[in-house]
């Protein structure tokens, strides 16, 4: 009977619906949705969901907020993917360990590895002239002051033709733990040039 339904009332019959109890769902005076209880014969609200029907679209909206949050930080992820996948110049991110954690697409490509290989992996899979224990002062001091440095040094691809790269290195702190994002970018053409 309620005038809301006047537009709506033969698709209700039509699914032999004939009580409809509902309540919004809102979020931060949003509304989300709406909260119903369909019934097949005229009926008025009993006490056991006059209880619960203030409750229920609260957990609907908690569980309606969190799925949006789950899908935009997904969304968030794919976006920052495909702005790291598509740099022209290689991403690691090591450990303290030189350990890698994390590559991108471009980092992959140079060195001839798939993600699965690199990460895991340590430096001198494709750098094999490095030596952490040779790292000079002035680096291990930056590294440990969290400031930027850069070098030259060379990487050795999976069929072992060596090539001069630039390493751009930045540390950071993340979660307690010191990490190293590095950008590296194939110099030969640059190398070829000076010659």
């Amino acid at each position: 009977t309620d005038p809301h339904w006047a537009n709506y009332r033969h698709l209700a019959a039509e699914a032999g619906l004939r009580a409809c109890w509902s309540t919004p769902i809102l979020s931060q005076d949003k509304v989300l949705g709406t909260f119903a209880v369909y019934f097949p014969e005229p009926a008025e609200p009993v006490p056991e969901y006059l209880l619960w029907m203030p409750r229920a679209p609260h957990l609907a909206c908690l569980a309606l907020e969190s799925d949006r949050a789950v899908r935009q930080l997904r969304e968030s992820e794919e976006r920052f993917r495909t702005l790291v996948d598509h740099a022209k110049d290689g991403m690691f991110l090591f450990d303290e360990d030189a350990v890698v954690l994390d590559v991108n697409r471009s980092a992959c490509e140079s060195l001839q590895y798939s993600p699965e290989e690199l990460i895991g992996c340590r430096v001198p899979l494709f750098e094999p002239f490095f030596k952490q224990s040779e790292l000079s002062p002035e680096v291990r001091g930056r590294i440990e002051s969290g400031q930027e440095f850069q070098f030259e040094t060379r990487h050795r691809r999976r069929d072992g033709t060596v090539f001069p790269v630039e390493v751009r290195a930045r540390p950071f702190q993340s979660h307690g733990k010191k990490r190293i994002l590095t950008l590296v970018s194939d110099i030969s053409e640059r190398k070829q040039s000076q010659a």
